[in-house]
């Protein structure tokens, strides 16, 4: 998800980014998706990702676009 730089709304934008990837709805929308989590206070992944959360967890460094980013 992504904001406009041009946006006239951005601040709505982001309020509605936020509700869908933070608590209930974003649980629900993993189990929906069969995708992780985007909130890292949701504990519970789907069933079929059980055996990625623990290498997950362990990763010091993620890729995002090509550039290295921090944990």
């Amino acid at each position: 998800m992504a904001i406009n730089k041009n946006s006239k709304h951005a601040e709505d934008a982001f309020k509605l980014i936020t509700y869908f990837t933070k608590g209930e709805y974003d649980q629900k929308l993993s189990e929906m998706s069969l995708g992780i989590p985007a909130d890292s206070d949701n504990k519970e992944w789907p069933e079929i990702f059980i055996l990625c959360k623990a290498c997950y967890g362990q990763l010091k460094r993620l890729v995002i676009h090509g550039q290295l980013a921090r944990r």
